[in-house]
């Protein structure tokens, strides 16, 4: 008798100690502490840049250029533990784009610049779900969460002329690697990001998940759009594709000359983000056996 107890006493002990990493994600499937995610997502990049600026502030929809708005994508993996806090690494390939003609300042408009750039982007990024601080009984339908982290990122501002996309960074346009303007270093095409954002994940089904997500990119670069201080002497240009890209406002009006005005604001620098919708797989996330209950 006392095997047969010892024998169950020794069952029941596995059986929680096998059991306590997990919790139930419903009546037919259950949670280990770490869950991985793979995804893919698609969305919509807009920058705020030199190029393109608007009066106005950040929390006003008008101080947007939505007009230069183009999509992104992305691929990710993540770490969830409890379904709590996460861990993502992500790359994503987008496109942002500026115009002075959609300004509504009319300075903006008689510079009269253009670009677009190529975008890609590593982050690595970590997000909590503040709904499960609170339940720890069964996972909700809908989880907000907030996101921060870090991101490397590349870009080439390229501006049309005579049909064509020329890249502007060898162009030096604004004086870069002249003798006249010293302190003027040709910028890197590489650049760093603290991405912050807000987004809403919505429990499809054990294995997939949908989020909508907003991130928004603080970067280190004034230079995603090529502009960032003053007009300088055409003199120092030496083909006319540079003396035309630098001082697009002659096309407007050929007997200006902003020589020392403002190009763009060196105080400033060129952030970028992406609203977009994304759709994972779980992974870890198995079938509960047929013959185990579901604990009270």
């Amino acid at each position: 008798m006392l095997k047969q107890v010892s024998f169950i006493i020794i069952f029941l002990v596995s059986c929680s100690c096998s059991f306590a990493q997990y919790f139930y994600y419903d009546d037919r499937y259950y949670d280990k502490d770490l869950l991985w995610e793979g995804g893919l997502s698609v969305g919509l990049m807009n920058a705020v840049t030199d190029v393109g600026e608007r009066k106005g502030h950040g929390l006003s929809p008008g101080y947007y250029d939505w007009k230069s708005t183009k999509l992104s994508y992305s691929i990710y993996g993540a770490l969830l533990y409890k379904s709590t806090y996460e861990a993502r690494l992500e790359i994503t390939k987008g496109k942002v784009a500026g115009k002075d003609a959609n300004s509504n300042s009319a300075y903006v408009r008689s510079r009269n610049l253009s670009y677009k750039s190529n975008i890609w982007e590593v982050s690595l990024v970590g997000s909590l779900h503040p709904v499960m601080l609170f339940n720890t009984e069964s996972l909700p339908s809908f989880s907000p969460y907030v996101l921060a982290g870090v991101s490397v990122f590349s870009f080439k501002p390229q501006a049309e002329y005579n049909g064509e996309w020329v890249d502007l960074r060898p162009l030096n346009t604004e004086g870069q690697k002249s003798s006249l303007y010293p302190a003027r270093k040709e910028y890197s095409s590489k650049a760093l990001s603290l991405p912050v954002g807000l987004g809403l994940k919505y429990e499809y089904s054990a294995k997939f998940n949908i989020r909508m997500e907003g991130l928004y990119r603080f970067s280190n670069t004034d230079y995603l759009d090529d502009a960032s201080t003053t007009f300088v002497d055409r003199s120092v240009f030496t083909s006319e594709m540079q003396k035309t890209l630098a001082h697009r406002y002659l096309e407007l009006d050929p007997n200006q000359d902003w020589t020392n005005q403002r190009r763009g604001k060196a105080n400033n620098k060129d952030n970028f983000f992406t609203i977009s919708l994304k759709v994972g797989y779980v992974i870890g996330r198995d079938k509960r056996p047929s013959n185990v209950g579901r604990p009270e």
